[in-house]
């Protein structure tokens, strides 16, 4: 077998040696210098923990910063808040009626307690809840069934007194009985008293902004109606309400008020002397109407014109309009026909 000769190694190269040095020695200065700024950063920590000034700066904010978890307890309020209101809005929207338990605070009434509040929601024909209407019903005695109302804020108009001894009869004369009271077998129906009374202020809050819409339409000066028996105190210190001075009269209209606060009759004066009295039925419609002149008779067919068909109050604006047209138009059929003034030769 032959014998082959390995090759020669190759010639070494100063260069790339002289390279690894300069890296190793670049590798060392870094982790030297690294070293370095630990020791340096350790050094800082510890001066700034144990500085005073420091420590009074991180107690006054620990003792003004809020505990944890309060800001997610704030927001955690305001949601619920949010969603209460959100559904007692929608079942006022929905219902109008709620009931709720009430506690009499006035120290004579503590042995009523508890109370049955109803508070009913009335939206006026801008889509406004008014000022709500409420009603507080008490137990005849502790250990009856029977109810009576304790208190309430239902205005005058609404016939209350009747609705209670039509609905809340009670069996016997006992206590709680008034002088009308009578023993009777027929159950209480709260329900059925609670719909007549929402009703009667449903129906009196589509009069009055019937009336309201009509003075607007009418240019008298503000819009709102008033009762004419409207108390002294609610009139300018001069006694004179200005408003009326600027109303801008259309269908020779001065003013239309309500004649009493249930607006169930309105008054029209118009600028040539006429009065006219309209009496409206609950539901705001025009039953009876009554027209006088300046000498105080009645003008017939205009009280036709007026009441013809039993026109709702909101209609009324057509119906004067009619009116005044054929008014105008008799006064210049008069003109035409009138006899001439030529003197004699």
């Amino acid at each position: 077998m032959a014998l082959v000769a390995s090759p020669p190694p190759p010639p070494s190269n100063p260069s790339s040696d002289s390279d690894d040095d300069f890296y190793d020695d670049e590798i060392l200065k870094m982790m030297d210098l690294k070293k370095r700024l630990t020791e340096r950063r350790r050094f800082l920590a510890e001066s700034i923990v144990s500085s005073s000034d420091v420590h009074a700066q991180i107690e006054r904010l620990s003792a003004r910063s809020e505990p944890r978890g309060s800001h997610e307890d704030k927001l955690s309020a305001l949601l619920k808040s949010a969603l209460y209101h959100s559904k007692s809005d929608s079942h006022r929207l929905a219902f109008g009626v709620t009931a709720f338990r009430f506690n009499d605070p006035s120290p004579e009434c503590q042995h009523l307690n508890p109370l049955l509040g109803v508070r009913l929601d009335i939206r006026n024909g801008r889509g406004l809840v008014e000022k709500p209407y409420y009603m507080f019903c008490r137990r005849v005695s502790p250990s009856s069934d029977e109810i009576r109302i304790h208190r309430h804020t239902i205005p005058a108009y609404v016939p209350l007194d009747g609705y209670e001894q039509t609905f809340l009869p009670l069996t016997d004369e006992g206590y709680g009985g008034s002088e009308h009271s009578h023993g009777s077998t027929q159950p209480q129906n709260l329900e059925s008293l609670i719909q007549c009374v929402r009703r009667d202020l449903v129906s009196y809050t589509l009069r009055r902004d019937a009336l309201d819409q009509l003075r607007k339409e009418l240019g008298l000066a503000g819009g709102r109606s008033r009762p004419k028996n409207l108390d002294a105190a609610d009139l300018p210190e001069d006694g004179i309400d200005d408003d009326d001075d600027a109303a801008i009269e259309k269908y020779g209209i001065e003013e239309i008020n309500a004649e009493n606060a249930d607006y169930l009759t309105l008054r029209i004066v118009w600028s040539d002397g006429r009065l006219g009295l309209l009496k409206v039925s609950v539901d705001g419609k025009i039953l009876r109407a009554i027209v006088l002149g300046s000498d105080d008779t009645r003008i017939l067919v205009q009280e036709r014109v007026l009441e013809d068909g039993e026109p709702p109050v909101y209609e009324l604006l057509s119906r004067l309009q009619r009116l005044h047209e054929s008014v105008g138009a008799t006064v210049a059929r008069g003109q035409s026909t009138a006899p001439s003034d030529a003197s004699e030769p």
